[in-house]
């Protein structure tokens, strides 16, 4: 069973498998935590997560969240693209900078490369 089949079995209160890993059930504490009608429940419970088992916390969660018709709005997770900078990388290359230097001068050369962006990139033959 995936996590949002677990999450509208217990919103229905349907009865389904249970979950007994440990980290699952962290998980499913925290997509519950969206729905503010479930907060002050839920840290009633969190306090038990370390003491007992995965399988009674579970039960726990189950018996403590009211029923509802529909599943509350869940946020869809989408991970973020992270766009490549190829003049930044290029001028660390042409600079030997790497680890430390980067983290230390990576604000310093982003402010050069966005007051002149076109001439560097002239200068570093970068494409675009």
């Amino acid at each position: 069973m995936t996590l949002f089949d677990i999450v509208k079995a217990i919103y229905k209160k349907d009865c389904s498998d249970i979950v007994t890993e440990f980290f699952m059930c962290s998980t499913l504490m925290k997509w519950l935590s969206y729905d503010y009608d479930n907060i002050h429940r839920l840290k009633k419970i969190i306090q038990y997560i370390f003491f007992i088992e995965p399988e009674n916390l579970y039960k726990l969660i189950y018996c403590s969240v009211p029923k509802k018709t529909k599943v509350p709005y869940l946020p869809k997770v989408v991970k973020q693209e992270v766009l490549e900078d190829k003049l930044f990388d290029k001028m660390m290359y042409v600079l030997g900078y790497s680890g430390n230097d980067i983290k230390a001068n990576k604000k310093i050369i982003e402010r050069i490369i966005n007051q002149d962006r076109d001439y560097l990139m002239r200068e570093f033959a970068v494409k675009k």
